[in-house]
């Protein structure tokens, strides 16, 4: 808990403390304020848990800024052994790089994508100028009024180039102006996919404490080797800055507007020929669609016919299935390949037939019939296309009459034979009996 700790502190002292908190908490851990204090521009690094009673938890892979912590080390400690020798030398030599890197290296701050900084490096306070209001870290709200559209201009300018540098801009200062330049870097090899620039200040010194000849505001010394400038002159140069600095940002802006008018023109001539595409296909589709139709109506006419058809088969196999079943004498009809395509129910006995013989070779079939030279017989009719006659006698000695005569389709064409035998015995009773 640190109720009402920080309101005891200035906002820039309040900055640096909020991420040592978010840095010193478990992953878990919990920060109580006072009624009067917020976390203010740190919404990335704590989440609210209770508004009412400034309760905040810690955000566990949140982005923490780096911090410049200088290792004690005291002049007159004694050396150490000769094996922490080795040691020494190198924590010796990362302090002097770290004193004379906040001594001597140019303020500069670093900076993620939100332009929020997550670093500063040496004194960055005569550039930099807190807003009053909730505690925010973003460089645009801290820099000074003098240098914000310049390096809005410049974050712009810096996505095409990896680098930009500004000279010569006035900045207000103890009641005096600054000609300050600065350079925007873009880093590289970064950890993550999060872009980074470093934004480097320099004051650069000018004779006599004069503004830019840029400016045009030089005025009559009033004492010997030095220059004054009344307020409204400051005023007036900070203005022209500011609104050359306008111009430059406006003069991107516009560059960018048009850029992003062609490619939307580009765009929607593209649009427009995929849509002349689609409207093709689409008339192609249709196209198709009534072919396809009409080929369904087509195929749902060739349907009915066949159904027709398939109803007349079906009659004629019933008539010809019944005529068979009628008919009082022995008949079997016989493709080319002599198998057993019908045959009546008086075939049956004679020939010794049963249902499932349809299909089988009749010479497979041992009938009951004494009958010689079948395969021959029958060969010869289909041959000769002659009726083939003659009497055989079954195992009973009762006679029939066996008749072998060509089967004909409709368009005259021999497909088998067809096999009729007449009980003779009636006729050749009386002769027996002679």
């Amino acid at each position: 808990s640190c109720r009402n700790v920080m309101i005891y502190m200035g906002q820039l002292l309040q900055r640096r403390i909020i991420p040592l908190f978010h840095y010193a908490l478990n992953p878990d851990g919990v920060l109580f304020l006072g009624s009067s204090e917020t976390v203010g521009g740190f919404g990335d690094l704590f989440t609210s848990i209770d508004k009412k009673y400034k309760i905040y938890n810690k955000k566990p892979n949140a982005s923490t800024v780096a911090f410049n912590f200088v290792p004690q080390f005291d002049m007159d400690e004694e050396p150490r052994s000769q094996n922490e020798a080795a040691p020494q030398r190198v924590d010796l030599q990362r302090v002097a790089d770290q004193i004379l890197l906040n001594r001597y290296a140019p303020a500069s701050v670093m900076v993620n994508g939100k332009l929020d900084i997550v670093q500063f490096i040496g004194q960055t306070g005569r550039f930099l100028d807190p807003a009053p209001g909730d505690a925010s870290l973003n460089l645009l709200k801290m820099v000074k009024s003098g240098l914000q559209l310049e390096l809005r201009l410049g974050f712009e300018k810096v996505k095409q180039t990896g680098t930009f540098r500004k000279e010569g801009l006035l900045i207000e200062h103890n009641g005096g102006l600054k000609n300050v330049d600065f350079e925007i870097i873009r880093v590289k090899n970064t950890p993550g996919k999060e872009l980074y620039h470093l934004v480097v200040f320099e004051e650069v010194s000018r004779t006599h404490g004069s503004p830019p000849e840029t400016t045009g505001m030089e005025k009559p010394a009033k004492k010997a080797g030095t220059t004054k400038l009344t307020k409204t002159e400051l005023e007036s140069a900070r203005l022209k800055e500011e609104l050359e600095a306008t111009r430059d940002y406006l003069q991107s802006i516009i560059e960018e507007q048009r850029t992003t008018n062609e490619e939307l023109r580009s765009a929607n001539e593209e649009n427009q020929s995929s849509n002349e595409e689609l409207q093709s296909i689409n008339e192609e589709l249709e196209t198709a669609k009534e072919e396809l139709q009409s080929t369904n109506e087509e195929l749902q006419t060739v349907n009915e016919e066949l159904q027709n058809r398939n109803d007349e088969l079906s009659q004629l196999n019933n008539d010809l299935n019944n005529l068979l079943s009628s008919v009082n004498i022995p008949i079997i009809m016989l493709g080319n390949d002599l198998r057993i395509r019908r045959f009546t129910p008086m075939a049956e006995k004679i020939m010794n037939l049963i249902a499932t013989d349809v299909g089988r070779p009749i010479t497979d079939i041992k009938p009951n019939l004494k009958i010689q030279d079948l395969r021959q017989s029958i060969a010869r009719v289909i041959d000769t296309l002659e009726i083939h006659e003659n009497d055989v006698e079954d195992n009973g000695g009762r006679w029939y009459s066996m008749r072998i005569r060509p089967y004909r389709t409709l368009d005259n064409k021999i497909d088998g034979v067809v096999l009729v035998f007449l009980d003779i015995e009636s006729r050749l009773r009386p002769a027996k009996q002679a």
